[in-house]
Formats: C-alpha cells, structure tokens, sequence
C-alpha cells in the first residue's frame, strides 16, 4: 500500500490500534537498554505517566478507552516510520 510520506494515517482496526501501543512499548525498552540517559529521561518524563494509566481487560488486551491522545499520537509516528524514505546524506551523494 502506497502511503504519503508526510501523512499519518489512523489505524482502521483494533489490532492495528494495538500494534501501534506495542511499537511504543517495544520503543521504550529499546531506549532503556541503550544505556543513553537523554533517551530514557525523555522516556520517563513523556511516555512512562500514559503508559502507566494504560488498563487491561481480563483477556489481555488494552482497554481502548485507557489509550489517550498523547499515547495515541506516538504510536501512529512509530508505526509511520517504517513507510518514511531513509534519510540521505549531503556526502554520500554520487558526485
């Protein structure tokens, strides 16, 4: 599916919605264990107080109406991502 690059499109579905909150938990982890304090301060201060106000329902999965927008948000530019094109370089140009 071609997508515009600048564009953030919503998730159609649940499991497409639940997805995206896993990016932002995959992200999170993958920040802790850089080792890098910027990340993890960052991660504590903007992300940690929505993930925590997240709820389950007795199956497992995430009570949608526990997601707020901030936490929203992240996970749709996470899941956008993977469709932005690969920065390039001003020297890796062939000249």
């Amino acid at each position: 599916m071609m997508k515009n690059n600048f564009e953030i499109v919503p998730p159609k579905t649940r499991s497409e919605m639940e997805h995206n909150i896993a990016l932002v938990f995959e992200n999170a982890l993958n920040q802790i264990k850089s080792g890098n304090e910027t990340p993890v301060d960052s991660f504590t201060h903007f992300t940690l107080p929505h993930i925590q106000k997240l709820k389950f329902l007795p199956n497992g999965r995430v009570l949608l109406s526990s997601i707020d927008e901030r936490l929203r948000l992240q996970g749709n530019t996470l899941n956008n991502l993977k469709f932005m094109p690969k920065p390039k370089r001003i020297g890796d140009e062939d000249s």
